[in-house]
């Protein structure tokens, strides 16, 4: 049974700041919590959410409402526009620069949309089915990774956000579920769950080497901590 898609939007601004003081203070209990500011209803949208990205240079939440097939923009707690038309959008990422919006959807289509307007400028096709979902940012090499495919033909692809041409694919041998890029340095980390890996790819040289997890084949979600050297991800199950 469906029911009325809510949305819990904390605010970027509260989740910026409470970021910052965290990185100043020492870890203990008189850091405050992050704390409920507003709930943004969406009337007619049902089913469940996906991934968000943001457009810092608006304040636009971008939001997949998988279940609904749109993606809908939020700023200052309203819903200001509709994207339909999409087949099960997953992720999305704003890039600077050439201000435009890119939206991955189960179909295997990645949308290029003009950030100010939404029109939709382009549409690329990475094949029937195969399950576009991930999407990052290389704001140094000004490029566009997108994580696709099922099976054999799981793979990253890279985009010319400028040209908006496909230009590249990394093949990793099943479905990428997230991914985190280095920012000083060439590696991008992935989560390989029907592998029960971890890969690692060059992205100067393309190669990929795969740490083996037995066992981890429901890692999700993921976050790379660089200062640290650390990488953190979680499972759907348990």
């Amino acid at each position: 049974m469906f029911k009325l898609a809510m949305i819990a939007v904390t605010g970027f601004a509260t989740l910026l700041m409470s970021e910052a003081f965290a990185q100043q203070q020492p870890i203990s209990d008189k850091v405050p919590p992050i704390t409920l500011r507003a709930r943004t209803a969406l009337p007619g949208v049902y089913g469940r959410m996906d991934h968000y990205g943001y457009d810092g240079k608006r304040g636009n939440l971008i939001v997949q409402a998988l279940g609904n097939n749109t993606v809908e923009i939020i700023n200052s707690w309203n819903r200001i526009h509709t994207i339909t038309g999409l087949e099960h959008p997953q992720g999305s990422v704003y890039v600077p620069g050439v201000d435009r919006i890119f939206v991955n959807s189960q179909s295997g289509k990645t949308r290029i949309y003009d950030a100010g307007n939404f029109s939709l400028l382009k549409t690329l096709d990475f094949g029937a089915g195969a399950n576009a979902d991930n999407i990052r940012y290389d704001a140094a090499a000004k490029l566009v990774y997108v994580g696709y495919g099922e099976d054999a033909g799981g793979a990253i692809g890279v985009i010319d956000p400028m040209t908006m041409e496909r230009v590249k694919d990394i093949k990793l041998g099943s479905h990428p579920e997230a991914f985190a890029l280095e920012q000083r340095g060439s590696r991008i980390f992935v989560n390989l769950p029907d592998q029960e890996s971890f890969g690692v790819i060059d992205r100067a040289t393309g190669a990929v080497t795969k740490w083996k997890i037995p066992g981890n084949t429901n890692n999700h979600t993921m976050v790379l901590d660089e200062a640290n050297h650390r990488v953190f991800a979680c499972s759907l199950q348990p």
